[in-house]
């Protein structure tokens, strides 16, 4: 069972005969080849996790699926509140990551002219030569 191949064809023969749902982080990259050329259809819908309209309706659409297999009951006001909430943290941490996207890139481009001591993810010190 140590085999890649292997355990890639029991995913197959497991993915095609259960219910499942694709959620793909904001950065995933729909074009790359290894997603077209997995068992999971990559025509299928899913989820992005980019906080937009659809993120949302995305989310209530997995969690009517998941109340519908399992026979559940929910309160509706206090669903969309929590993925109202989750959205915004999506946002939340999205803007981390462009901030600190945008750190890092000034870092790279002052790098030609300085030596660079990386402090932390918040600090550069920049040593000149």
């Amino acid at each position: 069972m140590n085999s890649a191949i292997c355990l890639n064809e029991m995913g197959a023969a497991w993915v095609v005969r259960s219910e499942y749902a694709s959620i793909y982080t904001p950065a995933f990259d729909f074009g790359s080849k290894k997603h077209h050329e997995c068992v999971i259809s990559s025509q299928r819908m899913g989820v992005v996790l980019n906080s937009d309209g659809h993120c949302k309706v995305g989310m209530i659409e997995l969690k009517n699926k998941i109340i519908s297999m399992f026979g559940l009951e929910v309160d509706e006001t206090t669903t969309l509140r929590l993925v109202d909430g989750f959205v915004e943290e999506i946002v939340r941490q999205k803007e981390k990551v462009e901030k600190l996207n945008s750190k890092t890139e000034k870092v790279k481009k002052r790098k030609d002219k300085d030596d660079l001591i990386i402090l932390g993810v918040n600090e550069v010190a920049v040593i000149q030569s």
